[in-house]
């Protein structure tokens, strides 16, 4: 099974606690291909200890000048983000078919069945996103011109044989360059908008159960659950059930990196309530 990833330092920890989750209800040969444009050499090193810990095999592949190249230096998404599209341009060409993962997620069941959905020539094994059918946001999906229903980015099975055939790099590099500030979730719109709706296959909902902080859930029957709130389990005050369920599996990687990261992110968020009620700037 070959898996992606697209993640800065910020989210390694949250990257392994995906994989750990993974491989509690797998046992299949798993390849993780990490897209970065920088990860130090403290990131690397505990990927790849936890990760071969439990015969997960890591491929990086470093980016370093792809910021330059899309122009987004004033954007306030990071630019690892935009490699997910670039990714059929990136990875070795004799890897036809990989599952793009979202590091903000955690496996219920085993994703083998999400993996072996056969996409024949569709680019796509999407799911639909949850905000899109809110009037707001539909609106929005109009005017950048989606005639299909709008998919979410963050679960996403690649064909990557058939996306070669149709994309071409440099073209898509170009588009990135000159259009990544238009839109509202630059990566998730540009995909959107670059696929037609017989390039997509649309999955169950439970390849991709998006969830935010303050929503209830039955997991009876997920398979991938999917943090998309800015709240993420690592920084929010009160945890929530689901949010418990990241946690219990982090207990499985033996660290206290994120306890650390929750901790010092919360503090801040309190000093900073505090001088806002004192009027301090």
């Amino acid at each position: 099974m070959n898996i992606l990833m697209c993640i800065n330092n910020g989210y390694v920890h949250p990257a392994i606690n995906l994989m750990y989750s993974i491989r509690q209800y797998t046992e299949c040969d798993i390849d993780l291909f990490i897209l970065s444009t920088g990860l130090n050499d403290n990131s690397l090193n505990e990927l790849q200890k936890k990760l071969e810990a439990i015969s997960i095999n890591v491929h990086t592949y470093i980016s370093k000048d792809i910021d330059m190249e899309l122009n987004i230096g004033n954007n306030h998404y990071s630019v690892d983000m935009f490699l997910r599209i670039l990714s059929f341009g990136i990875l070795p060409k004799n890897i036809e078919k990989i599952l793009y993962l979202d590091a903000d997620i955690i496996a219920l069941d085993n994703i083998e069945l999400l993996y072996n959905q056969n996409l024949g020539n569709k680019l796509l094994g999407v799911v639909e996103d949850i905000k899109g059918s809110s009037n707001k946001n539909a609106e929005y999906i109009k005017t950048i011109n989606i005639q299909h229903k709008y998919f979410n980015s963050g679960v996403m099975l690649m064909n990557l044989s058939a996306i070669r055939k149709e994309w071409d790099i440099k073209k898509i590099k170009d588009y990135i360059f000159h259009n990544s500030s238009k839109y509202r979730y630059p990566d998730q719109d540009m995909l959107n908008v670059l696929c037609s709706n017989k390039q997509l296959q649309f999955l169950d909902i439970k390849f991709n159960y998006q969830i935010r902080h303050n929503e209830s859930i039955d997991i009876d029957n997920v398979v991938i659950l999917h943090y998309v709130d800015r709240l993420k389990p690592w920084n929010v005050f009160i945890i929530k059930p689901h949010e418990k369920l990241f946690w219990e599996n982090y207990k499985l990687i033996k660290s206290k990196e994120l306890y650390r990261i929750r901790k010092c992110f919360l503090k801040k968020r309190l000093i900073g309530k505090i001088r806002k009620v004192l009027h301090l700037k």
